[in-house]
């Protein structure tokens, strides 16, 4: 059995249960970036027709997890977390500046 726990672009998540090792695979695009972990485990994407995802999978119960990010991606997050936090610094900054700015206008 397959239960669908996570389902989005980026991130597919499944509890998956099966009598012996089994093919699980996903109709859904292969691309490079694309990883995959069995129990938080590393494993090997089959691609299947040159179009869908497989892995395999032991038996038992298991979570498997697949994961896109490209180098791309990861590049493009930490600039935007540099970006937005040298804007937040520059926002407080300039806020500092404004209200001693203001207080020295009242001592005069």
């Amino acid at each position: 059995s397959i239960d669908w726990v996570r389902d989005d672009p980026e991130w597919l998540e499944l509890a998956v249960t099966c009598a012996g090792q089994s093919f699980i695979v996903v109709a859904d695009s292969y691309f490079k970036g694309w990883t995959a972990s069995i129990d938080g485990l590393p494993v090997a994407i089959t691609p299947v027709n040159l179009m869908a995802r497989g892995v395999v999978v032991p038996g038992g119960k298991h979570r498997l997890t697949m994961r896109y990010e490209t180098a791309g991606m990861r590049a493009g997050v930490a600039a935007t977390r540099w970006g937005l936090a040298l804007w937040l610094v520059l926002l407080l900054g300039g806020l500092l500046l404004q209200q001693l700015r203001q207080r020295a206008a009242r001592a005069r």
